[in-house]
């Protein structure tokens, strides 16, 4: 109800759920953070403290050790420290159709993102303000055309918005070219809507993308998704991994990359 304590979606209500100005109210503008934010379910199972790997159409895989959460035929590419945290990347050059999703890829080839340090959600409640990550780490992004052809991009940019206040993804970006044999390719996606920490961190979900990838001038529309985790004892970048493909799936993109301030 309208100025009721305890109201569910009412405003001005102390502790209601979606109340404006509501203290501890969920979802509230201006009301307590501490509070207003349910916990991502998979933190129940103590994923919070488990390595992760993120690599295909934006997903995350979780275990005790990272030889267990890697694609065959791994190689290492690079390592790096972000905050607290030590990150490390690389790539897989055979098919490969991730952990019971194949349905998703039937890859080629493709990059991972790996860190035994991901964020407390604790430290990342307490977190104010918003921010800006750049991606910093990590391999240029693959396209693929008919499932045959593999192109490693020339040039790609790409950025993540956030909102510690709201405790939520705001914005993506991405841009990428890649030329071979006379083709170009352009890349240009972004995330379709705000999407709460708790749909997306410690493998909850992951970001909607969409967006365009002109073929030799003709765009192709493409679709798909983003996974996301902190890393560092205070948010200190995230590590992430991407895909988006056409519906008739001849044409896709992927990548996996680190993020920092």
């Amino acid at each position: 109800g309208n100025n009721g304590n305890n109201g569910n979606n009412g405003n001005n209500g102390n502790n209601g759920n979606n109340g404006n100005n509501g203290n501890n109210g969920n979802n509230g503008n201006n009301g307590n953070k501490s509070n207003r934010l349910r916990e991502p379910a998979v933190l129940m199972g103590s994923q919070e403290q488990q390595p992760v790997a993120h690599y295909g159409f934006g997903q995350s895989y979780r275990g005790p050790a990272l030889k267990s959460l890697l694609p065959p035929a791994s190689t290492l590419s690079g390592t790096a420290s972000i905050g607290t945290a030590d990150v490390s990347w690389g790539r897989w050059n055979q098919p490969y159709s991730g952990r019971g999703d194949g349905n998703k890829t039937g890859l080629i080839g493709g990059d991972y993102i790996y860190s035994d340090e991901l964020t407390p959600y604790k430290n990342i409640q307490v977190r104010t303000g918003e921010m800006v990550f750049s991606r910093t780490l990590g391999q240029q992004p693959l396209l693929q055309d008919g499932g045959v052809r593999v192109i490693e991009a020339t040039a790609f940019q790409s950025q993540i918005k956030v909102d510690f206040d709201q405790q939520r993804f705001t914005g993506v970006s991405m841009s990428g070219d890649f030329k071979q044999a006379g083709s170009l390719y352009q890349l240009r996606a972004g995330m379709e809507q705000s999407t709460g920490f708790e749909d997306v961190l410690y493998g909850a979900g992951a970001i909607d993308l969409t967006g365009t990838v002109i073929k030799n001038g003709v765009p192709v529309s493409v679709s798909g998704g983003m996974s996301a985790d902190f890393v560092g004892k205070n948010a200190d970048g995230i590590i992430s991994s991407f895909g988006v493909k056409s519906t008739d799936g001849q044409i896709g993109v992927s990548g996996a990359g680190g993020y920092t301030p």
